[in-house]
């Protein structure tokens, strides 16, 4: 068994999130913090489906990555998979790079066949497409999805098959971005609230349309507004279940899905956004402080930096709604 890849999979794993939103631009060094004592507010249970790294064997992975997996000032908590790879003899060292340069970092680094990183976080563009450039390896060497640790997560991980190999190995599953509304504006204007329509189980495309038809329609003489601004674009394909592309593991080929009568709606429904003057275009992870814009839609990291309430006004979020 190779031992470092297989425990590095496993680190690499809690960062497997599909997150969508907005990075820092950080270039700060990599080197140590100042001193400090790092947390561990969970008991981490030994395990025997995991063995120790046997002595000799190299013990330290290379992560590349935009903020350190260990505990750093700022963060003291150690993970329960940091703790668990300490346990068996490992180590983390952290190589950082920034959001806009992640991507490009990580091809010089195997262009140079140098301080190739062992762990990268998953992302969107990971998966086909930097896999055909041999960016990625296969991970069906150091995970068995027929074994109890893995087999709940075959289903998903099969999505990310090529060549009948696996490039994905899924740990947790979590939105990937929400929309972010002022509810005081929703109030005020007699609109219909996301978030009840969601508990009702009447949140859909067309009440969406029609809560940012009415508020744009209803603008004051010599204002402009907007419905919306953000990730949305991707998620609303993705609502539909389908694919733009199908590919065929039995024949190793894709095809174009973009004929499919639901992929049509969804892009129907993104145009008609666009021609009625529903979307704000332009640079995102903006904070709603302007009454312009009354929902923006962005990853975690993005949602977070939005604050409660902007001006004494409360903020309410919500998922994407459904076909």
């Amino acid at each position: 068994m190779n031992y470092k890849k297989y425990i590095a999979a496993v680190m690499a794993l809690s960062m497997a999130t599909g997150v969508a939103g907005c990075g820092s631009s950080s270039n700060s060094s990599s080197k140590a913090e100042d001193d400090f004592s790092a947390t561990e507010n969970v008991a981490v249970a030994d395990t025997e489906s995991i063995e120790a790294i046997p002595e000799g064997a190299e013990k330290e992975i290379l992560y590349l990555g935009e903020g350190d997996l260990n505990p750093t000032k700022g963060s003291p908590e150690k993970s329960t998979e940091l703790q668990l790879f300490e346990s068996k003899g490992g180590k983390i060292r952290f190589q950082q790079t920034s959001n806009e340069d992640r991507f490009d970092n990580l091809a010089a680094a195997i262009t140079a066949n140098k301080d190739i990183p062992d762990i990268f976080k998953y992302e969107w563009l990971a998966f086909p497409s930097q896999v055909v450039k041999d960016m990625y390896q296969p991970i069906d060497s150091i995970v068995d999805f027929s074994q109890p640790l893995w087999s709940a997560t075959k289903d998903t991980a099969d999505q990310f098959m090529l060549n009948g190999k696996h490039y994905v190995a899924p740990l947790g599953y979590s939105a990937s971005a929400m929309l972010c509304y002022d509810k005081d504006i929703i109030d005020a204007e007699g609109l219909d609230d996301p978030y009840e329509l969601y508990v009702n189980n009447e949140w859909t495309w067309k009440n969406w349309e029609d809560i940012m038809s009415s508020y744009v329609g209803n603008a004051p003489a010599d204002t402009e507004r907007y419905g919306v601004n953000g990730f949305f674009r991707a998620h609303v394909v993705q609502q539909t279940g389908k694919r733009l592309v199908n590919y065929d593991p039995a024949t190793n080929e894709f095809s174009s899905n973009l004929n499919d009568p639901d992929i049509e709606k969804a892009q129907n429904f993104l145009y008609n956004m666009m021609k009625d003057g529903l979307i704000l275009n332009g640079r995102l992870c903006k904070r709603l402080l302007q009454s312009e814009l009354l929902v923006l839609c962005n990853g975690r990291l993005g949602l977070h930096r939005q604050p409660d309430s902007k001006g004494g006004r409360e903020l309410g979020r919500c998922s994407y709604p459904s076909v």
